[in-house]
C-alpha cells in the first residue's frame, strides 16, 4: 500500500514527528511530576509505559487510516468506529495493568495524554525538521 500525501509531505514523517512530539511532551510531564511523587522510579515506569502506549496509538490511528482509505465509505466508518474502541480498550487494559502491579495509574493517563500535544507540537517539529534537514 502506498503512503498517502496529506498535503505537507509523506504521512510516515508526519507520523514519525507526531510520535516525536509525543516522547518530548511526555518527558516534559514526567520530568514536573517526578517532584510530587514519593516512588520515583513508578513514576518513571509508568510514564513511559503510558508514552510509549500513547506511541504505539498513534501508529495504529496511522495504520487504521491508511487502510480504511482503500475500502467503501459504510465499510470504513465502521472499520474506524471498531479501531477506535480498539485504543480505547489497550488503554484501559494498560491502566488496569497498571493498578494491579502496583504502578502509577495517574502517570499512565498523562503518558496515554501526551499523544495530544505532540499532535500540537507536529507542526512546529516538521519547520524546524525541515530547517535542520536544509542547513539553516
Amino acid at each position: 500500500m502506498e503512503h498517502l500525501n496529506n498535503g505537507t509531505g509523506d504521512s510516515h514523517q508526519t507520523l514519525t514527528e507526531l510520535i516525536l512530539g509525543t516522547v518530548l511532551w511526555g518527558i516534559v510531564i514526567c520530568l514536573a511530576g517526578i517532584w510530587f511523587v514519593s516512588d520515583r522510579v513508578v513514576w518513571l515506569l509508568s510514564m513511559g509505559a503510558g508514552v510509549a502506549g500513547a506511541a504505539a496509538m498513534a501508529a495504529h490511528m496511522y495504520r487504521s487510516i491508511e487502510y480504511a482509505m482503500e475500502m467503501p465509505g459504510d465499510s470504513a466508518g465502521k472499520y474506524l468506529r471498531k479501531q477506535s474502541l480498539l485504543r480505547m480498550g489497550g488503554a484501559m487494559v494498560l491502566a488496569l495493568g497498571a493498578y494491579y502491579l502496583k504502578g502509577n495509574v495517574v502517570a499512565i493517563f498523562l503518558g496515554l495524554l501526551a499523544l495530544k500535544p505532540g499532535a500540537y507540537v507536529q507542526p512546529l517539529l516538521h519547520r524546524v525538521l525541515g530547517n535542520l534537514k536544509k542547513g539553516r
